[in-house]
């Protein structure tokens, strides 16, 4: 691992954590205002369906801290239905050099537990080139008691792979409601038991980057990230190394 980039970016993620700060009064009192709101209503709101709906591209088409393509970006596009704690979504992607497309299906149910919130999800992959499929089981928790930061885990399973891959992420929510920009820095390490690669279990990557989230109407958001990843062991026993990457797209909410 190159030690001045992971320091760099280390002080680069500090740096922003800094400025969430700025914003910090603003935010609770607007979210001061709200609850007051809320509970001046008298009639409750019957649950509603959430539809959710992007068109995305990426530079690189990056999980676990590898490529997947080799070559090139991908075009995404992808769709959500929530209701009652449940999210169900299709995913698609489409390489925008060499020949590869990619669907997801997934449900997941989340909620929240104390200063926790948790979710479980399944998932149904379909490489297309290859002819081949994956069922992945998630569970994951975030921890909201920590002002300024989100903690998390995720752990992921692949019945394919016949192995797990785990995540501890550190995210740091900086939002202007003014602007109506949200920005989320956010650092992660990932672990890999047979997940990725069968060769070797333990440390995989180290990633840091920022997530951006424009809104442009009430319902329509420009959304965007910039990531780094530095390979540790298991990336590297692969033959993998360093990647840089940035994503841009629309997110449409109803």
């Amino acid at each position: 691992m190159n030690y001045t980039k992971l320091i760099a970016g280390i002080s680069c993620f500090l740096t922003l954590l800094q400025l969430q700060t700025v914003f910090a009064q603003e935010e609770q009192e607007e979210q001061e205002e709200q609850e007051e709101q809320e509970e001046q209503e008298v009639q409750e709101e019957p649950p509603r369906i959430a539809y959710n709906a992007g068109t995305y591209w990426t530079s690189k088409y990056i999980t676990e801290g590898r490529d997947n393509l080799g070559s090139g970006g991908m075009f995404i596009a992808d769709g959500t239905i929530d209701f009652y704690g449940f999210t169900a979504g299709a995913w698609y992607g489409l390489a925008d050099t060499i020949s590869y497309d990619e669907l997801k299906m997934s449900l997941e149910y989340g909620f929240e537990w104390g200063p926790m919130e948790l979710s479980a999800g399944y998932t149904r992959l379909e490489f297309f080139k290859d002819d081949t499929a994956d069922n992945e089981l998630m569970v994951g928790a975030e921890l909201n008691c920590i002002p300024g930061v989100v903690p998390g885990i995720e752990y992921v399973y692949s019945t394919e792979a016949d192995g797990s891959f785990v995540e501890l992420s550190l995210g740091v929510p900086i939002k202007c409601s003014k602007c109506g920009l949200v920005l989320i820095p956010y650092i992660l390490e990932g672990f890999d038991f047979g997940f990725a690669s069968p060769d070797y279990n333990g440390f995989n990557n180290f990633q840091v980057g920022v997530v951006a989230d424009y809104e442009l109407t009430e319902h329509l958001c420009l959304v965007g990230s910039v990531n780094h990843s530095w390979a540790n062991q298991d990336v590297r026993k692969d033959g993998g190394g360093d990647e840089s990457w940035l994503s841009v797209g629309l997110m449409a909410t109803f």
